[in-house]
């Protein structure tokens, strides 16, 4: 999917058939090393377009 926030491919969700606010969620991943990724959350809404909201996932070395 393309992303919205630097317009390369990558792996996204989205929540077409949720109630609003959240089908116009996207969330975008970047793999930053081996066991960890960059998500960002972003609004597909006019004025929320240019604000994310990140986190990181990290991989838990315990489970397989």
């Amino acid at each position: 999917m393309t992303s919205f926030i630097d317009g390369k491919e990558g792996p996204a969700i989205v929540y077409p058939d949720a109630a609003f606010p959240v089908n116009r969620v996207r969330d975008e991943f970047r793999a930053l090393d081996d066991g960890c990724l960059l998500c960002m959350i972003n609004y597909d809404l006019p004025i929320m377009r240019k604000f994310l909201f990140p986190f990181l996932l990290h991989k838990d070395p315990t489970v397989a």
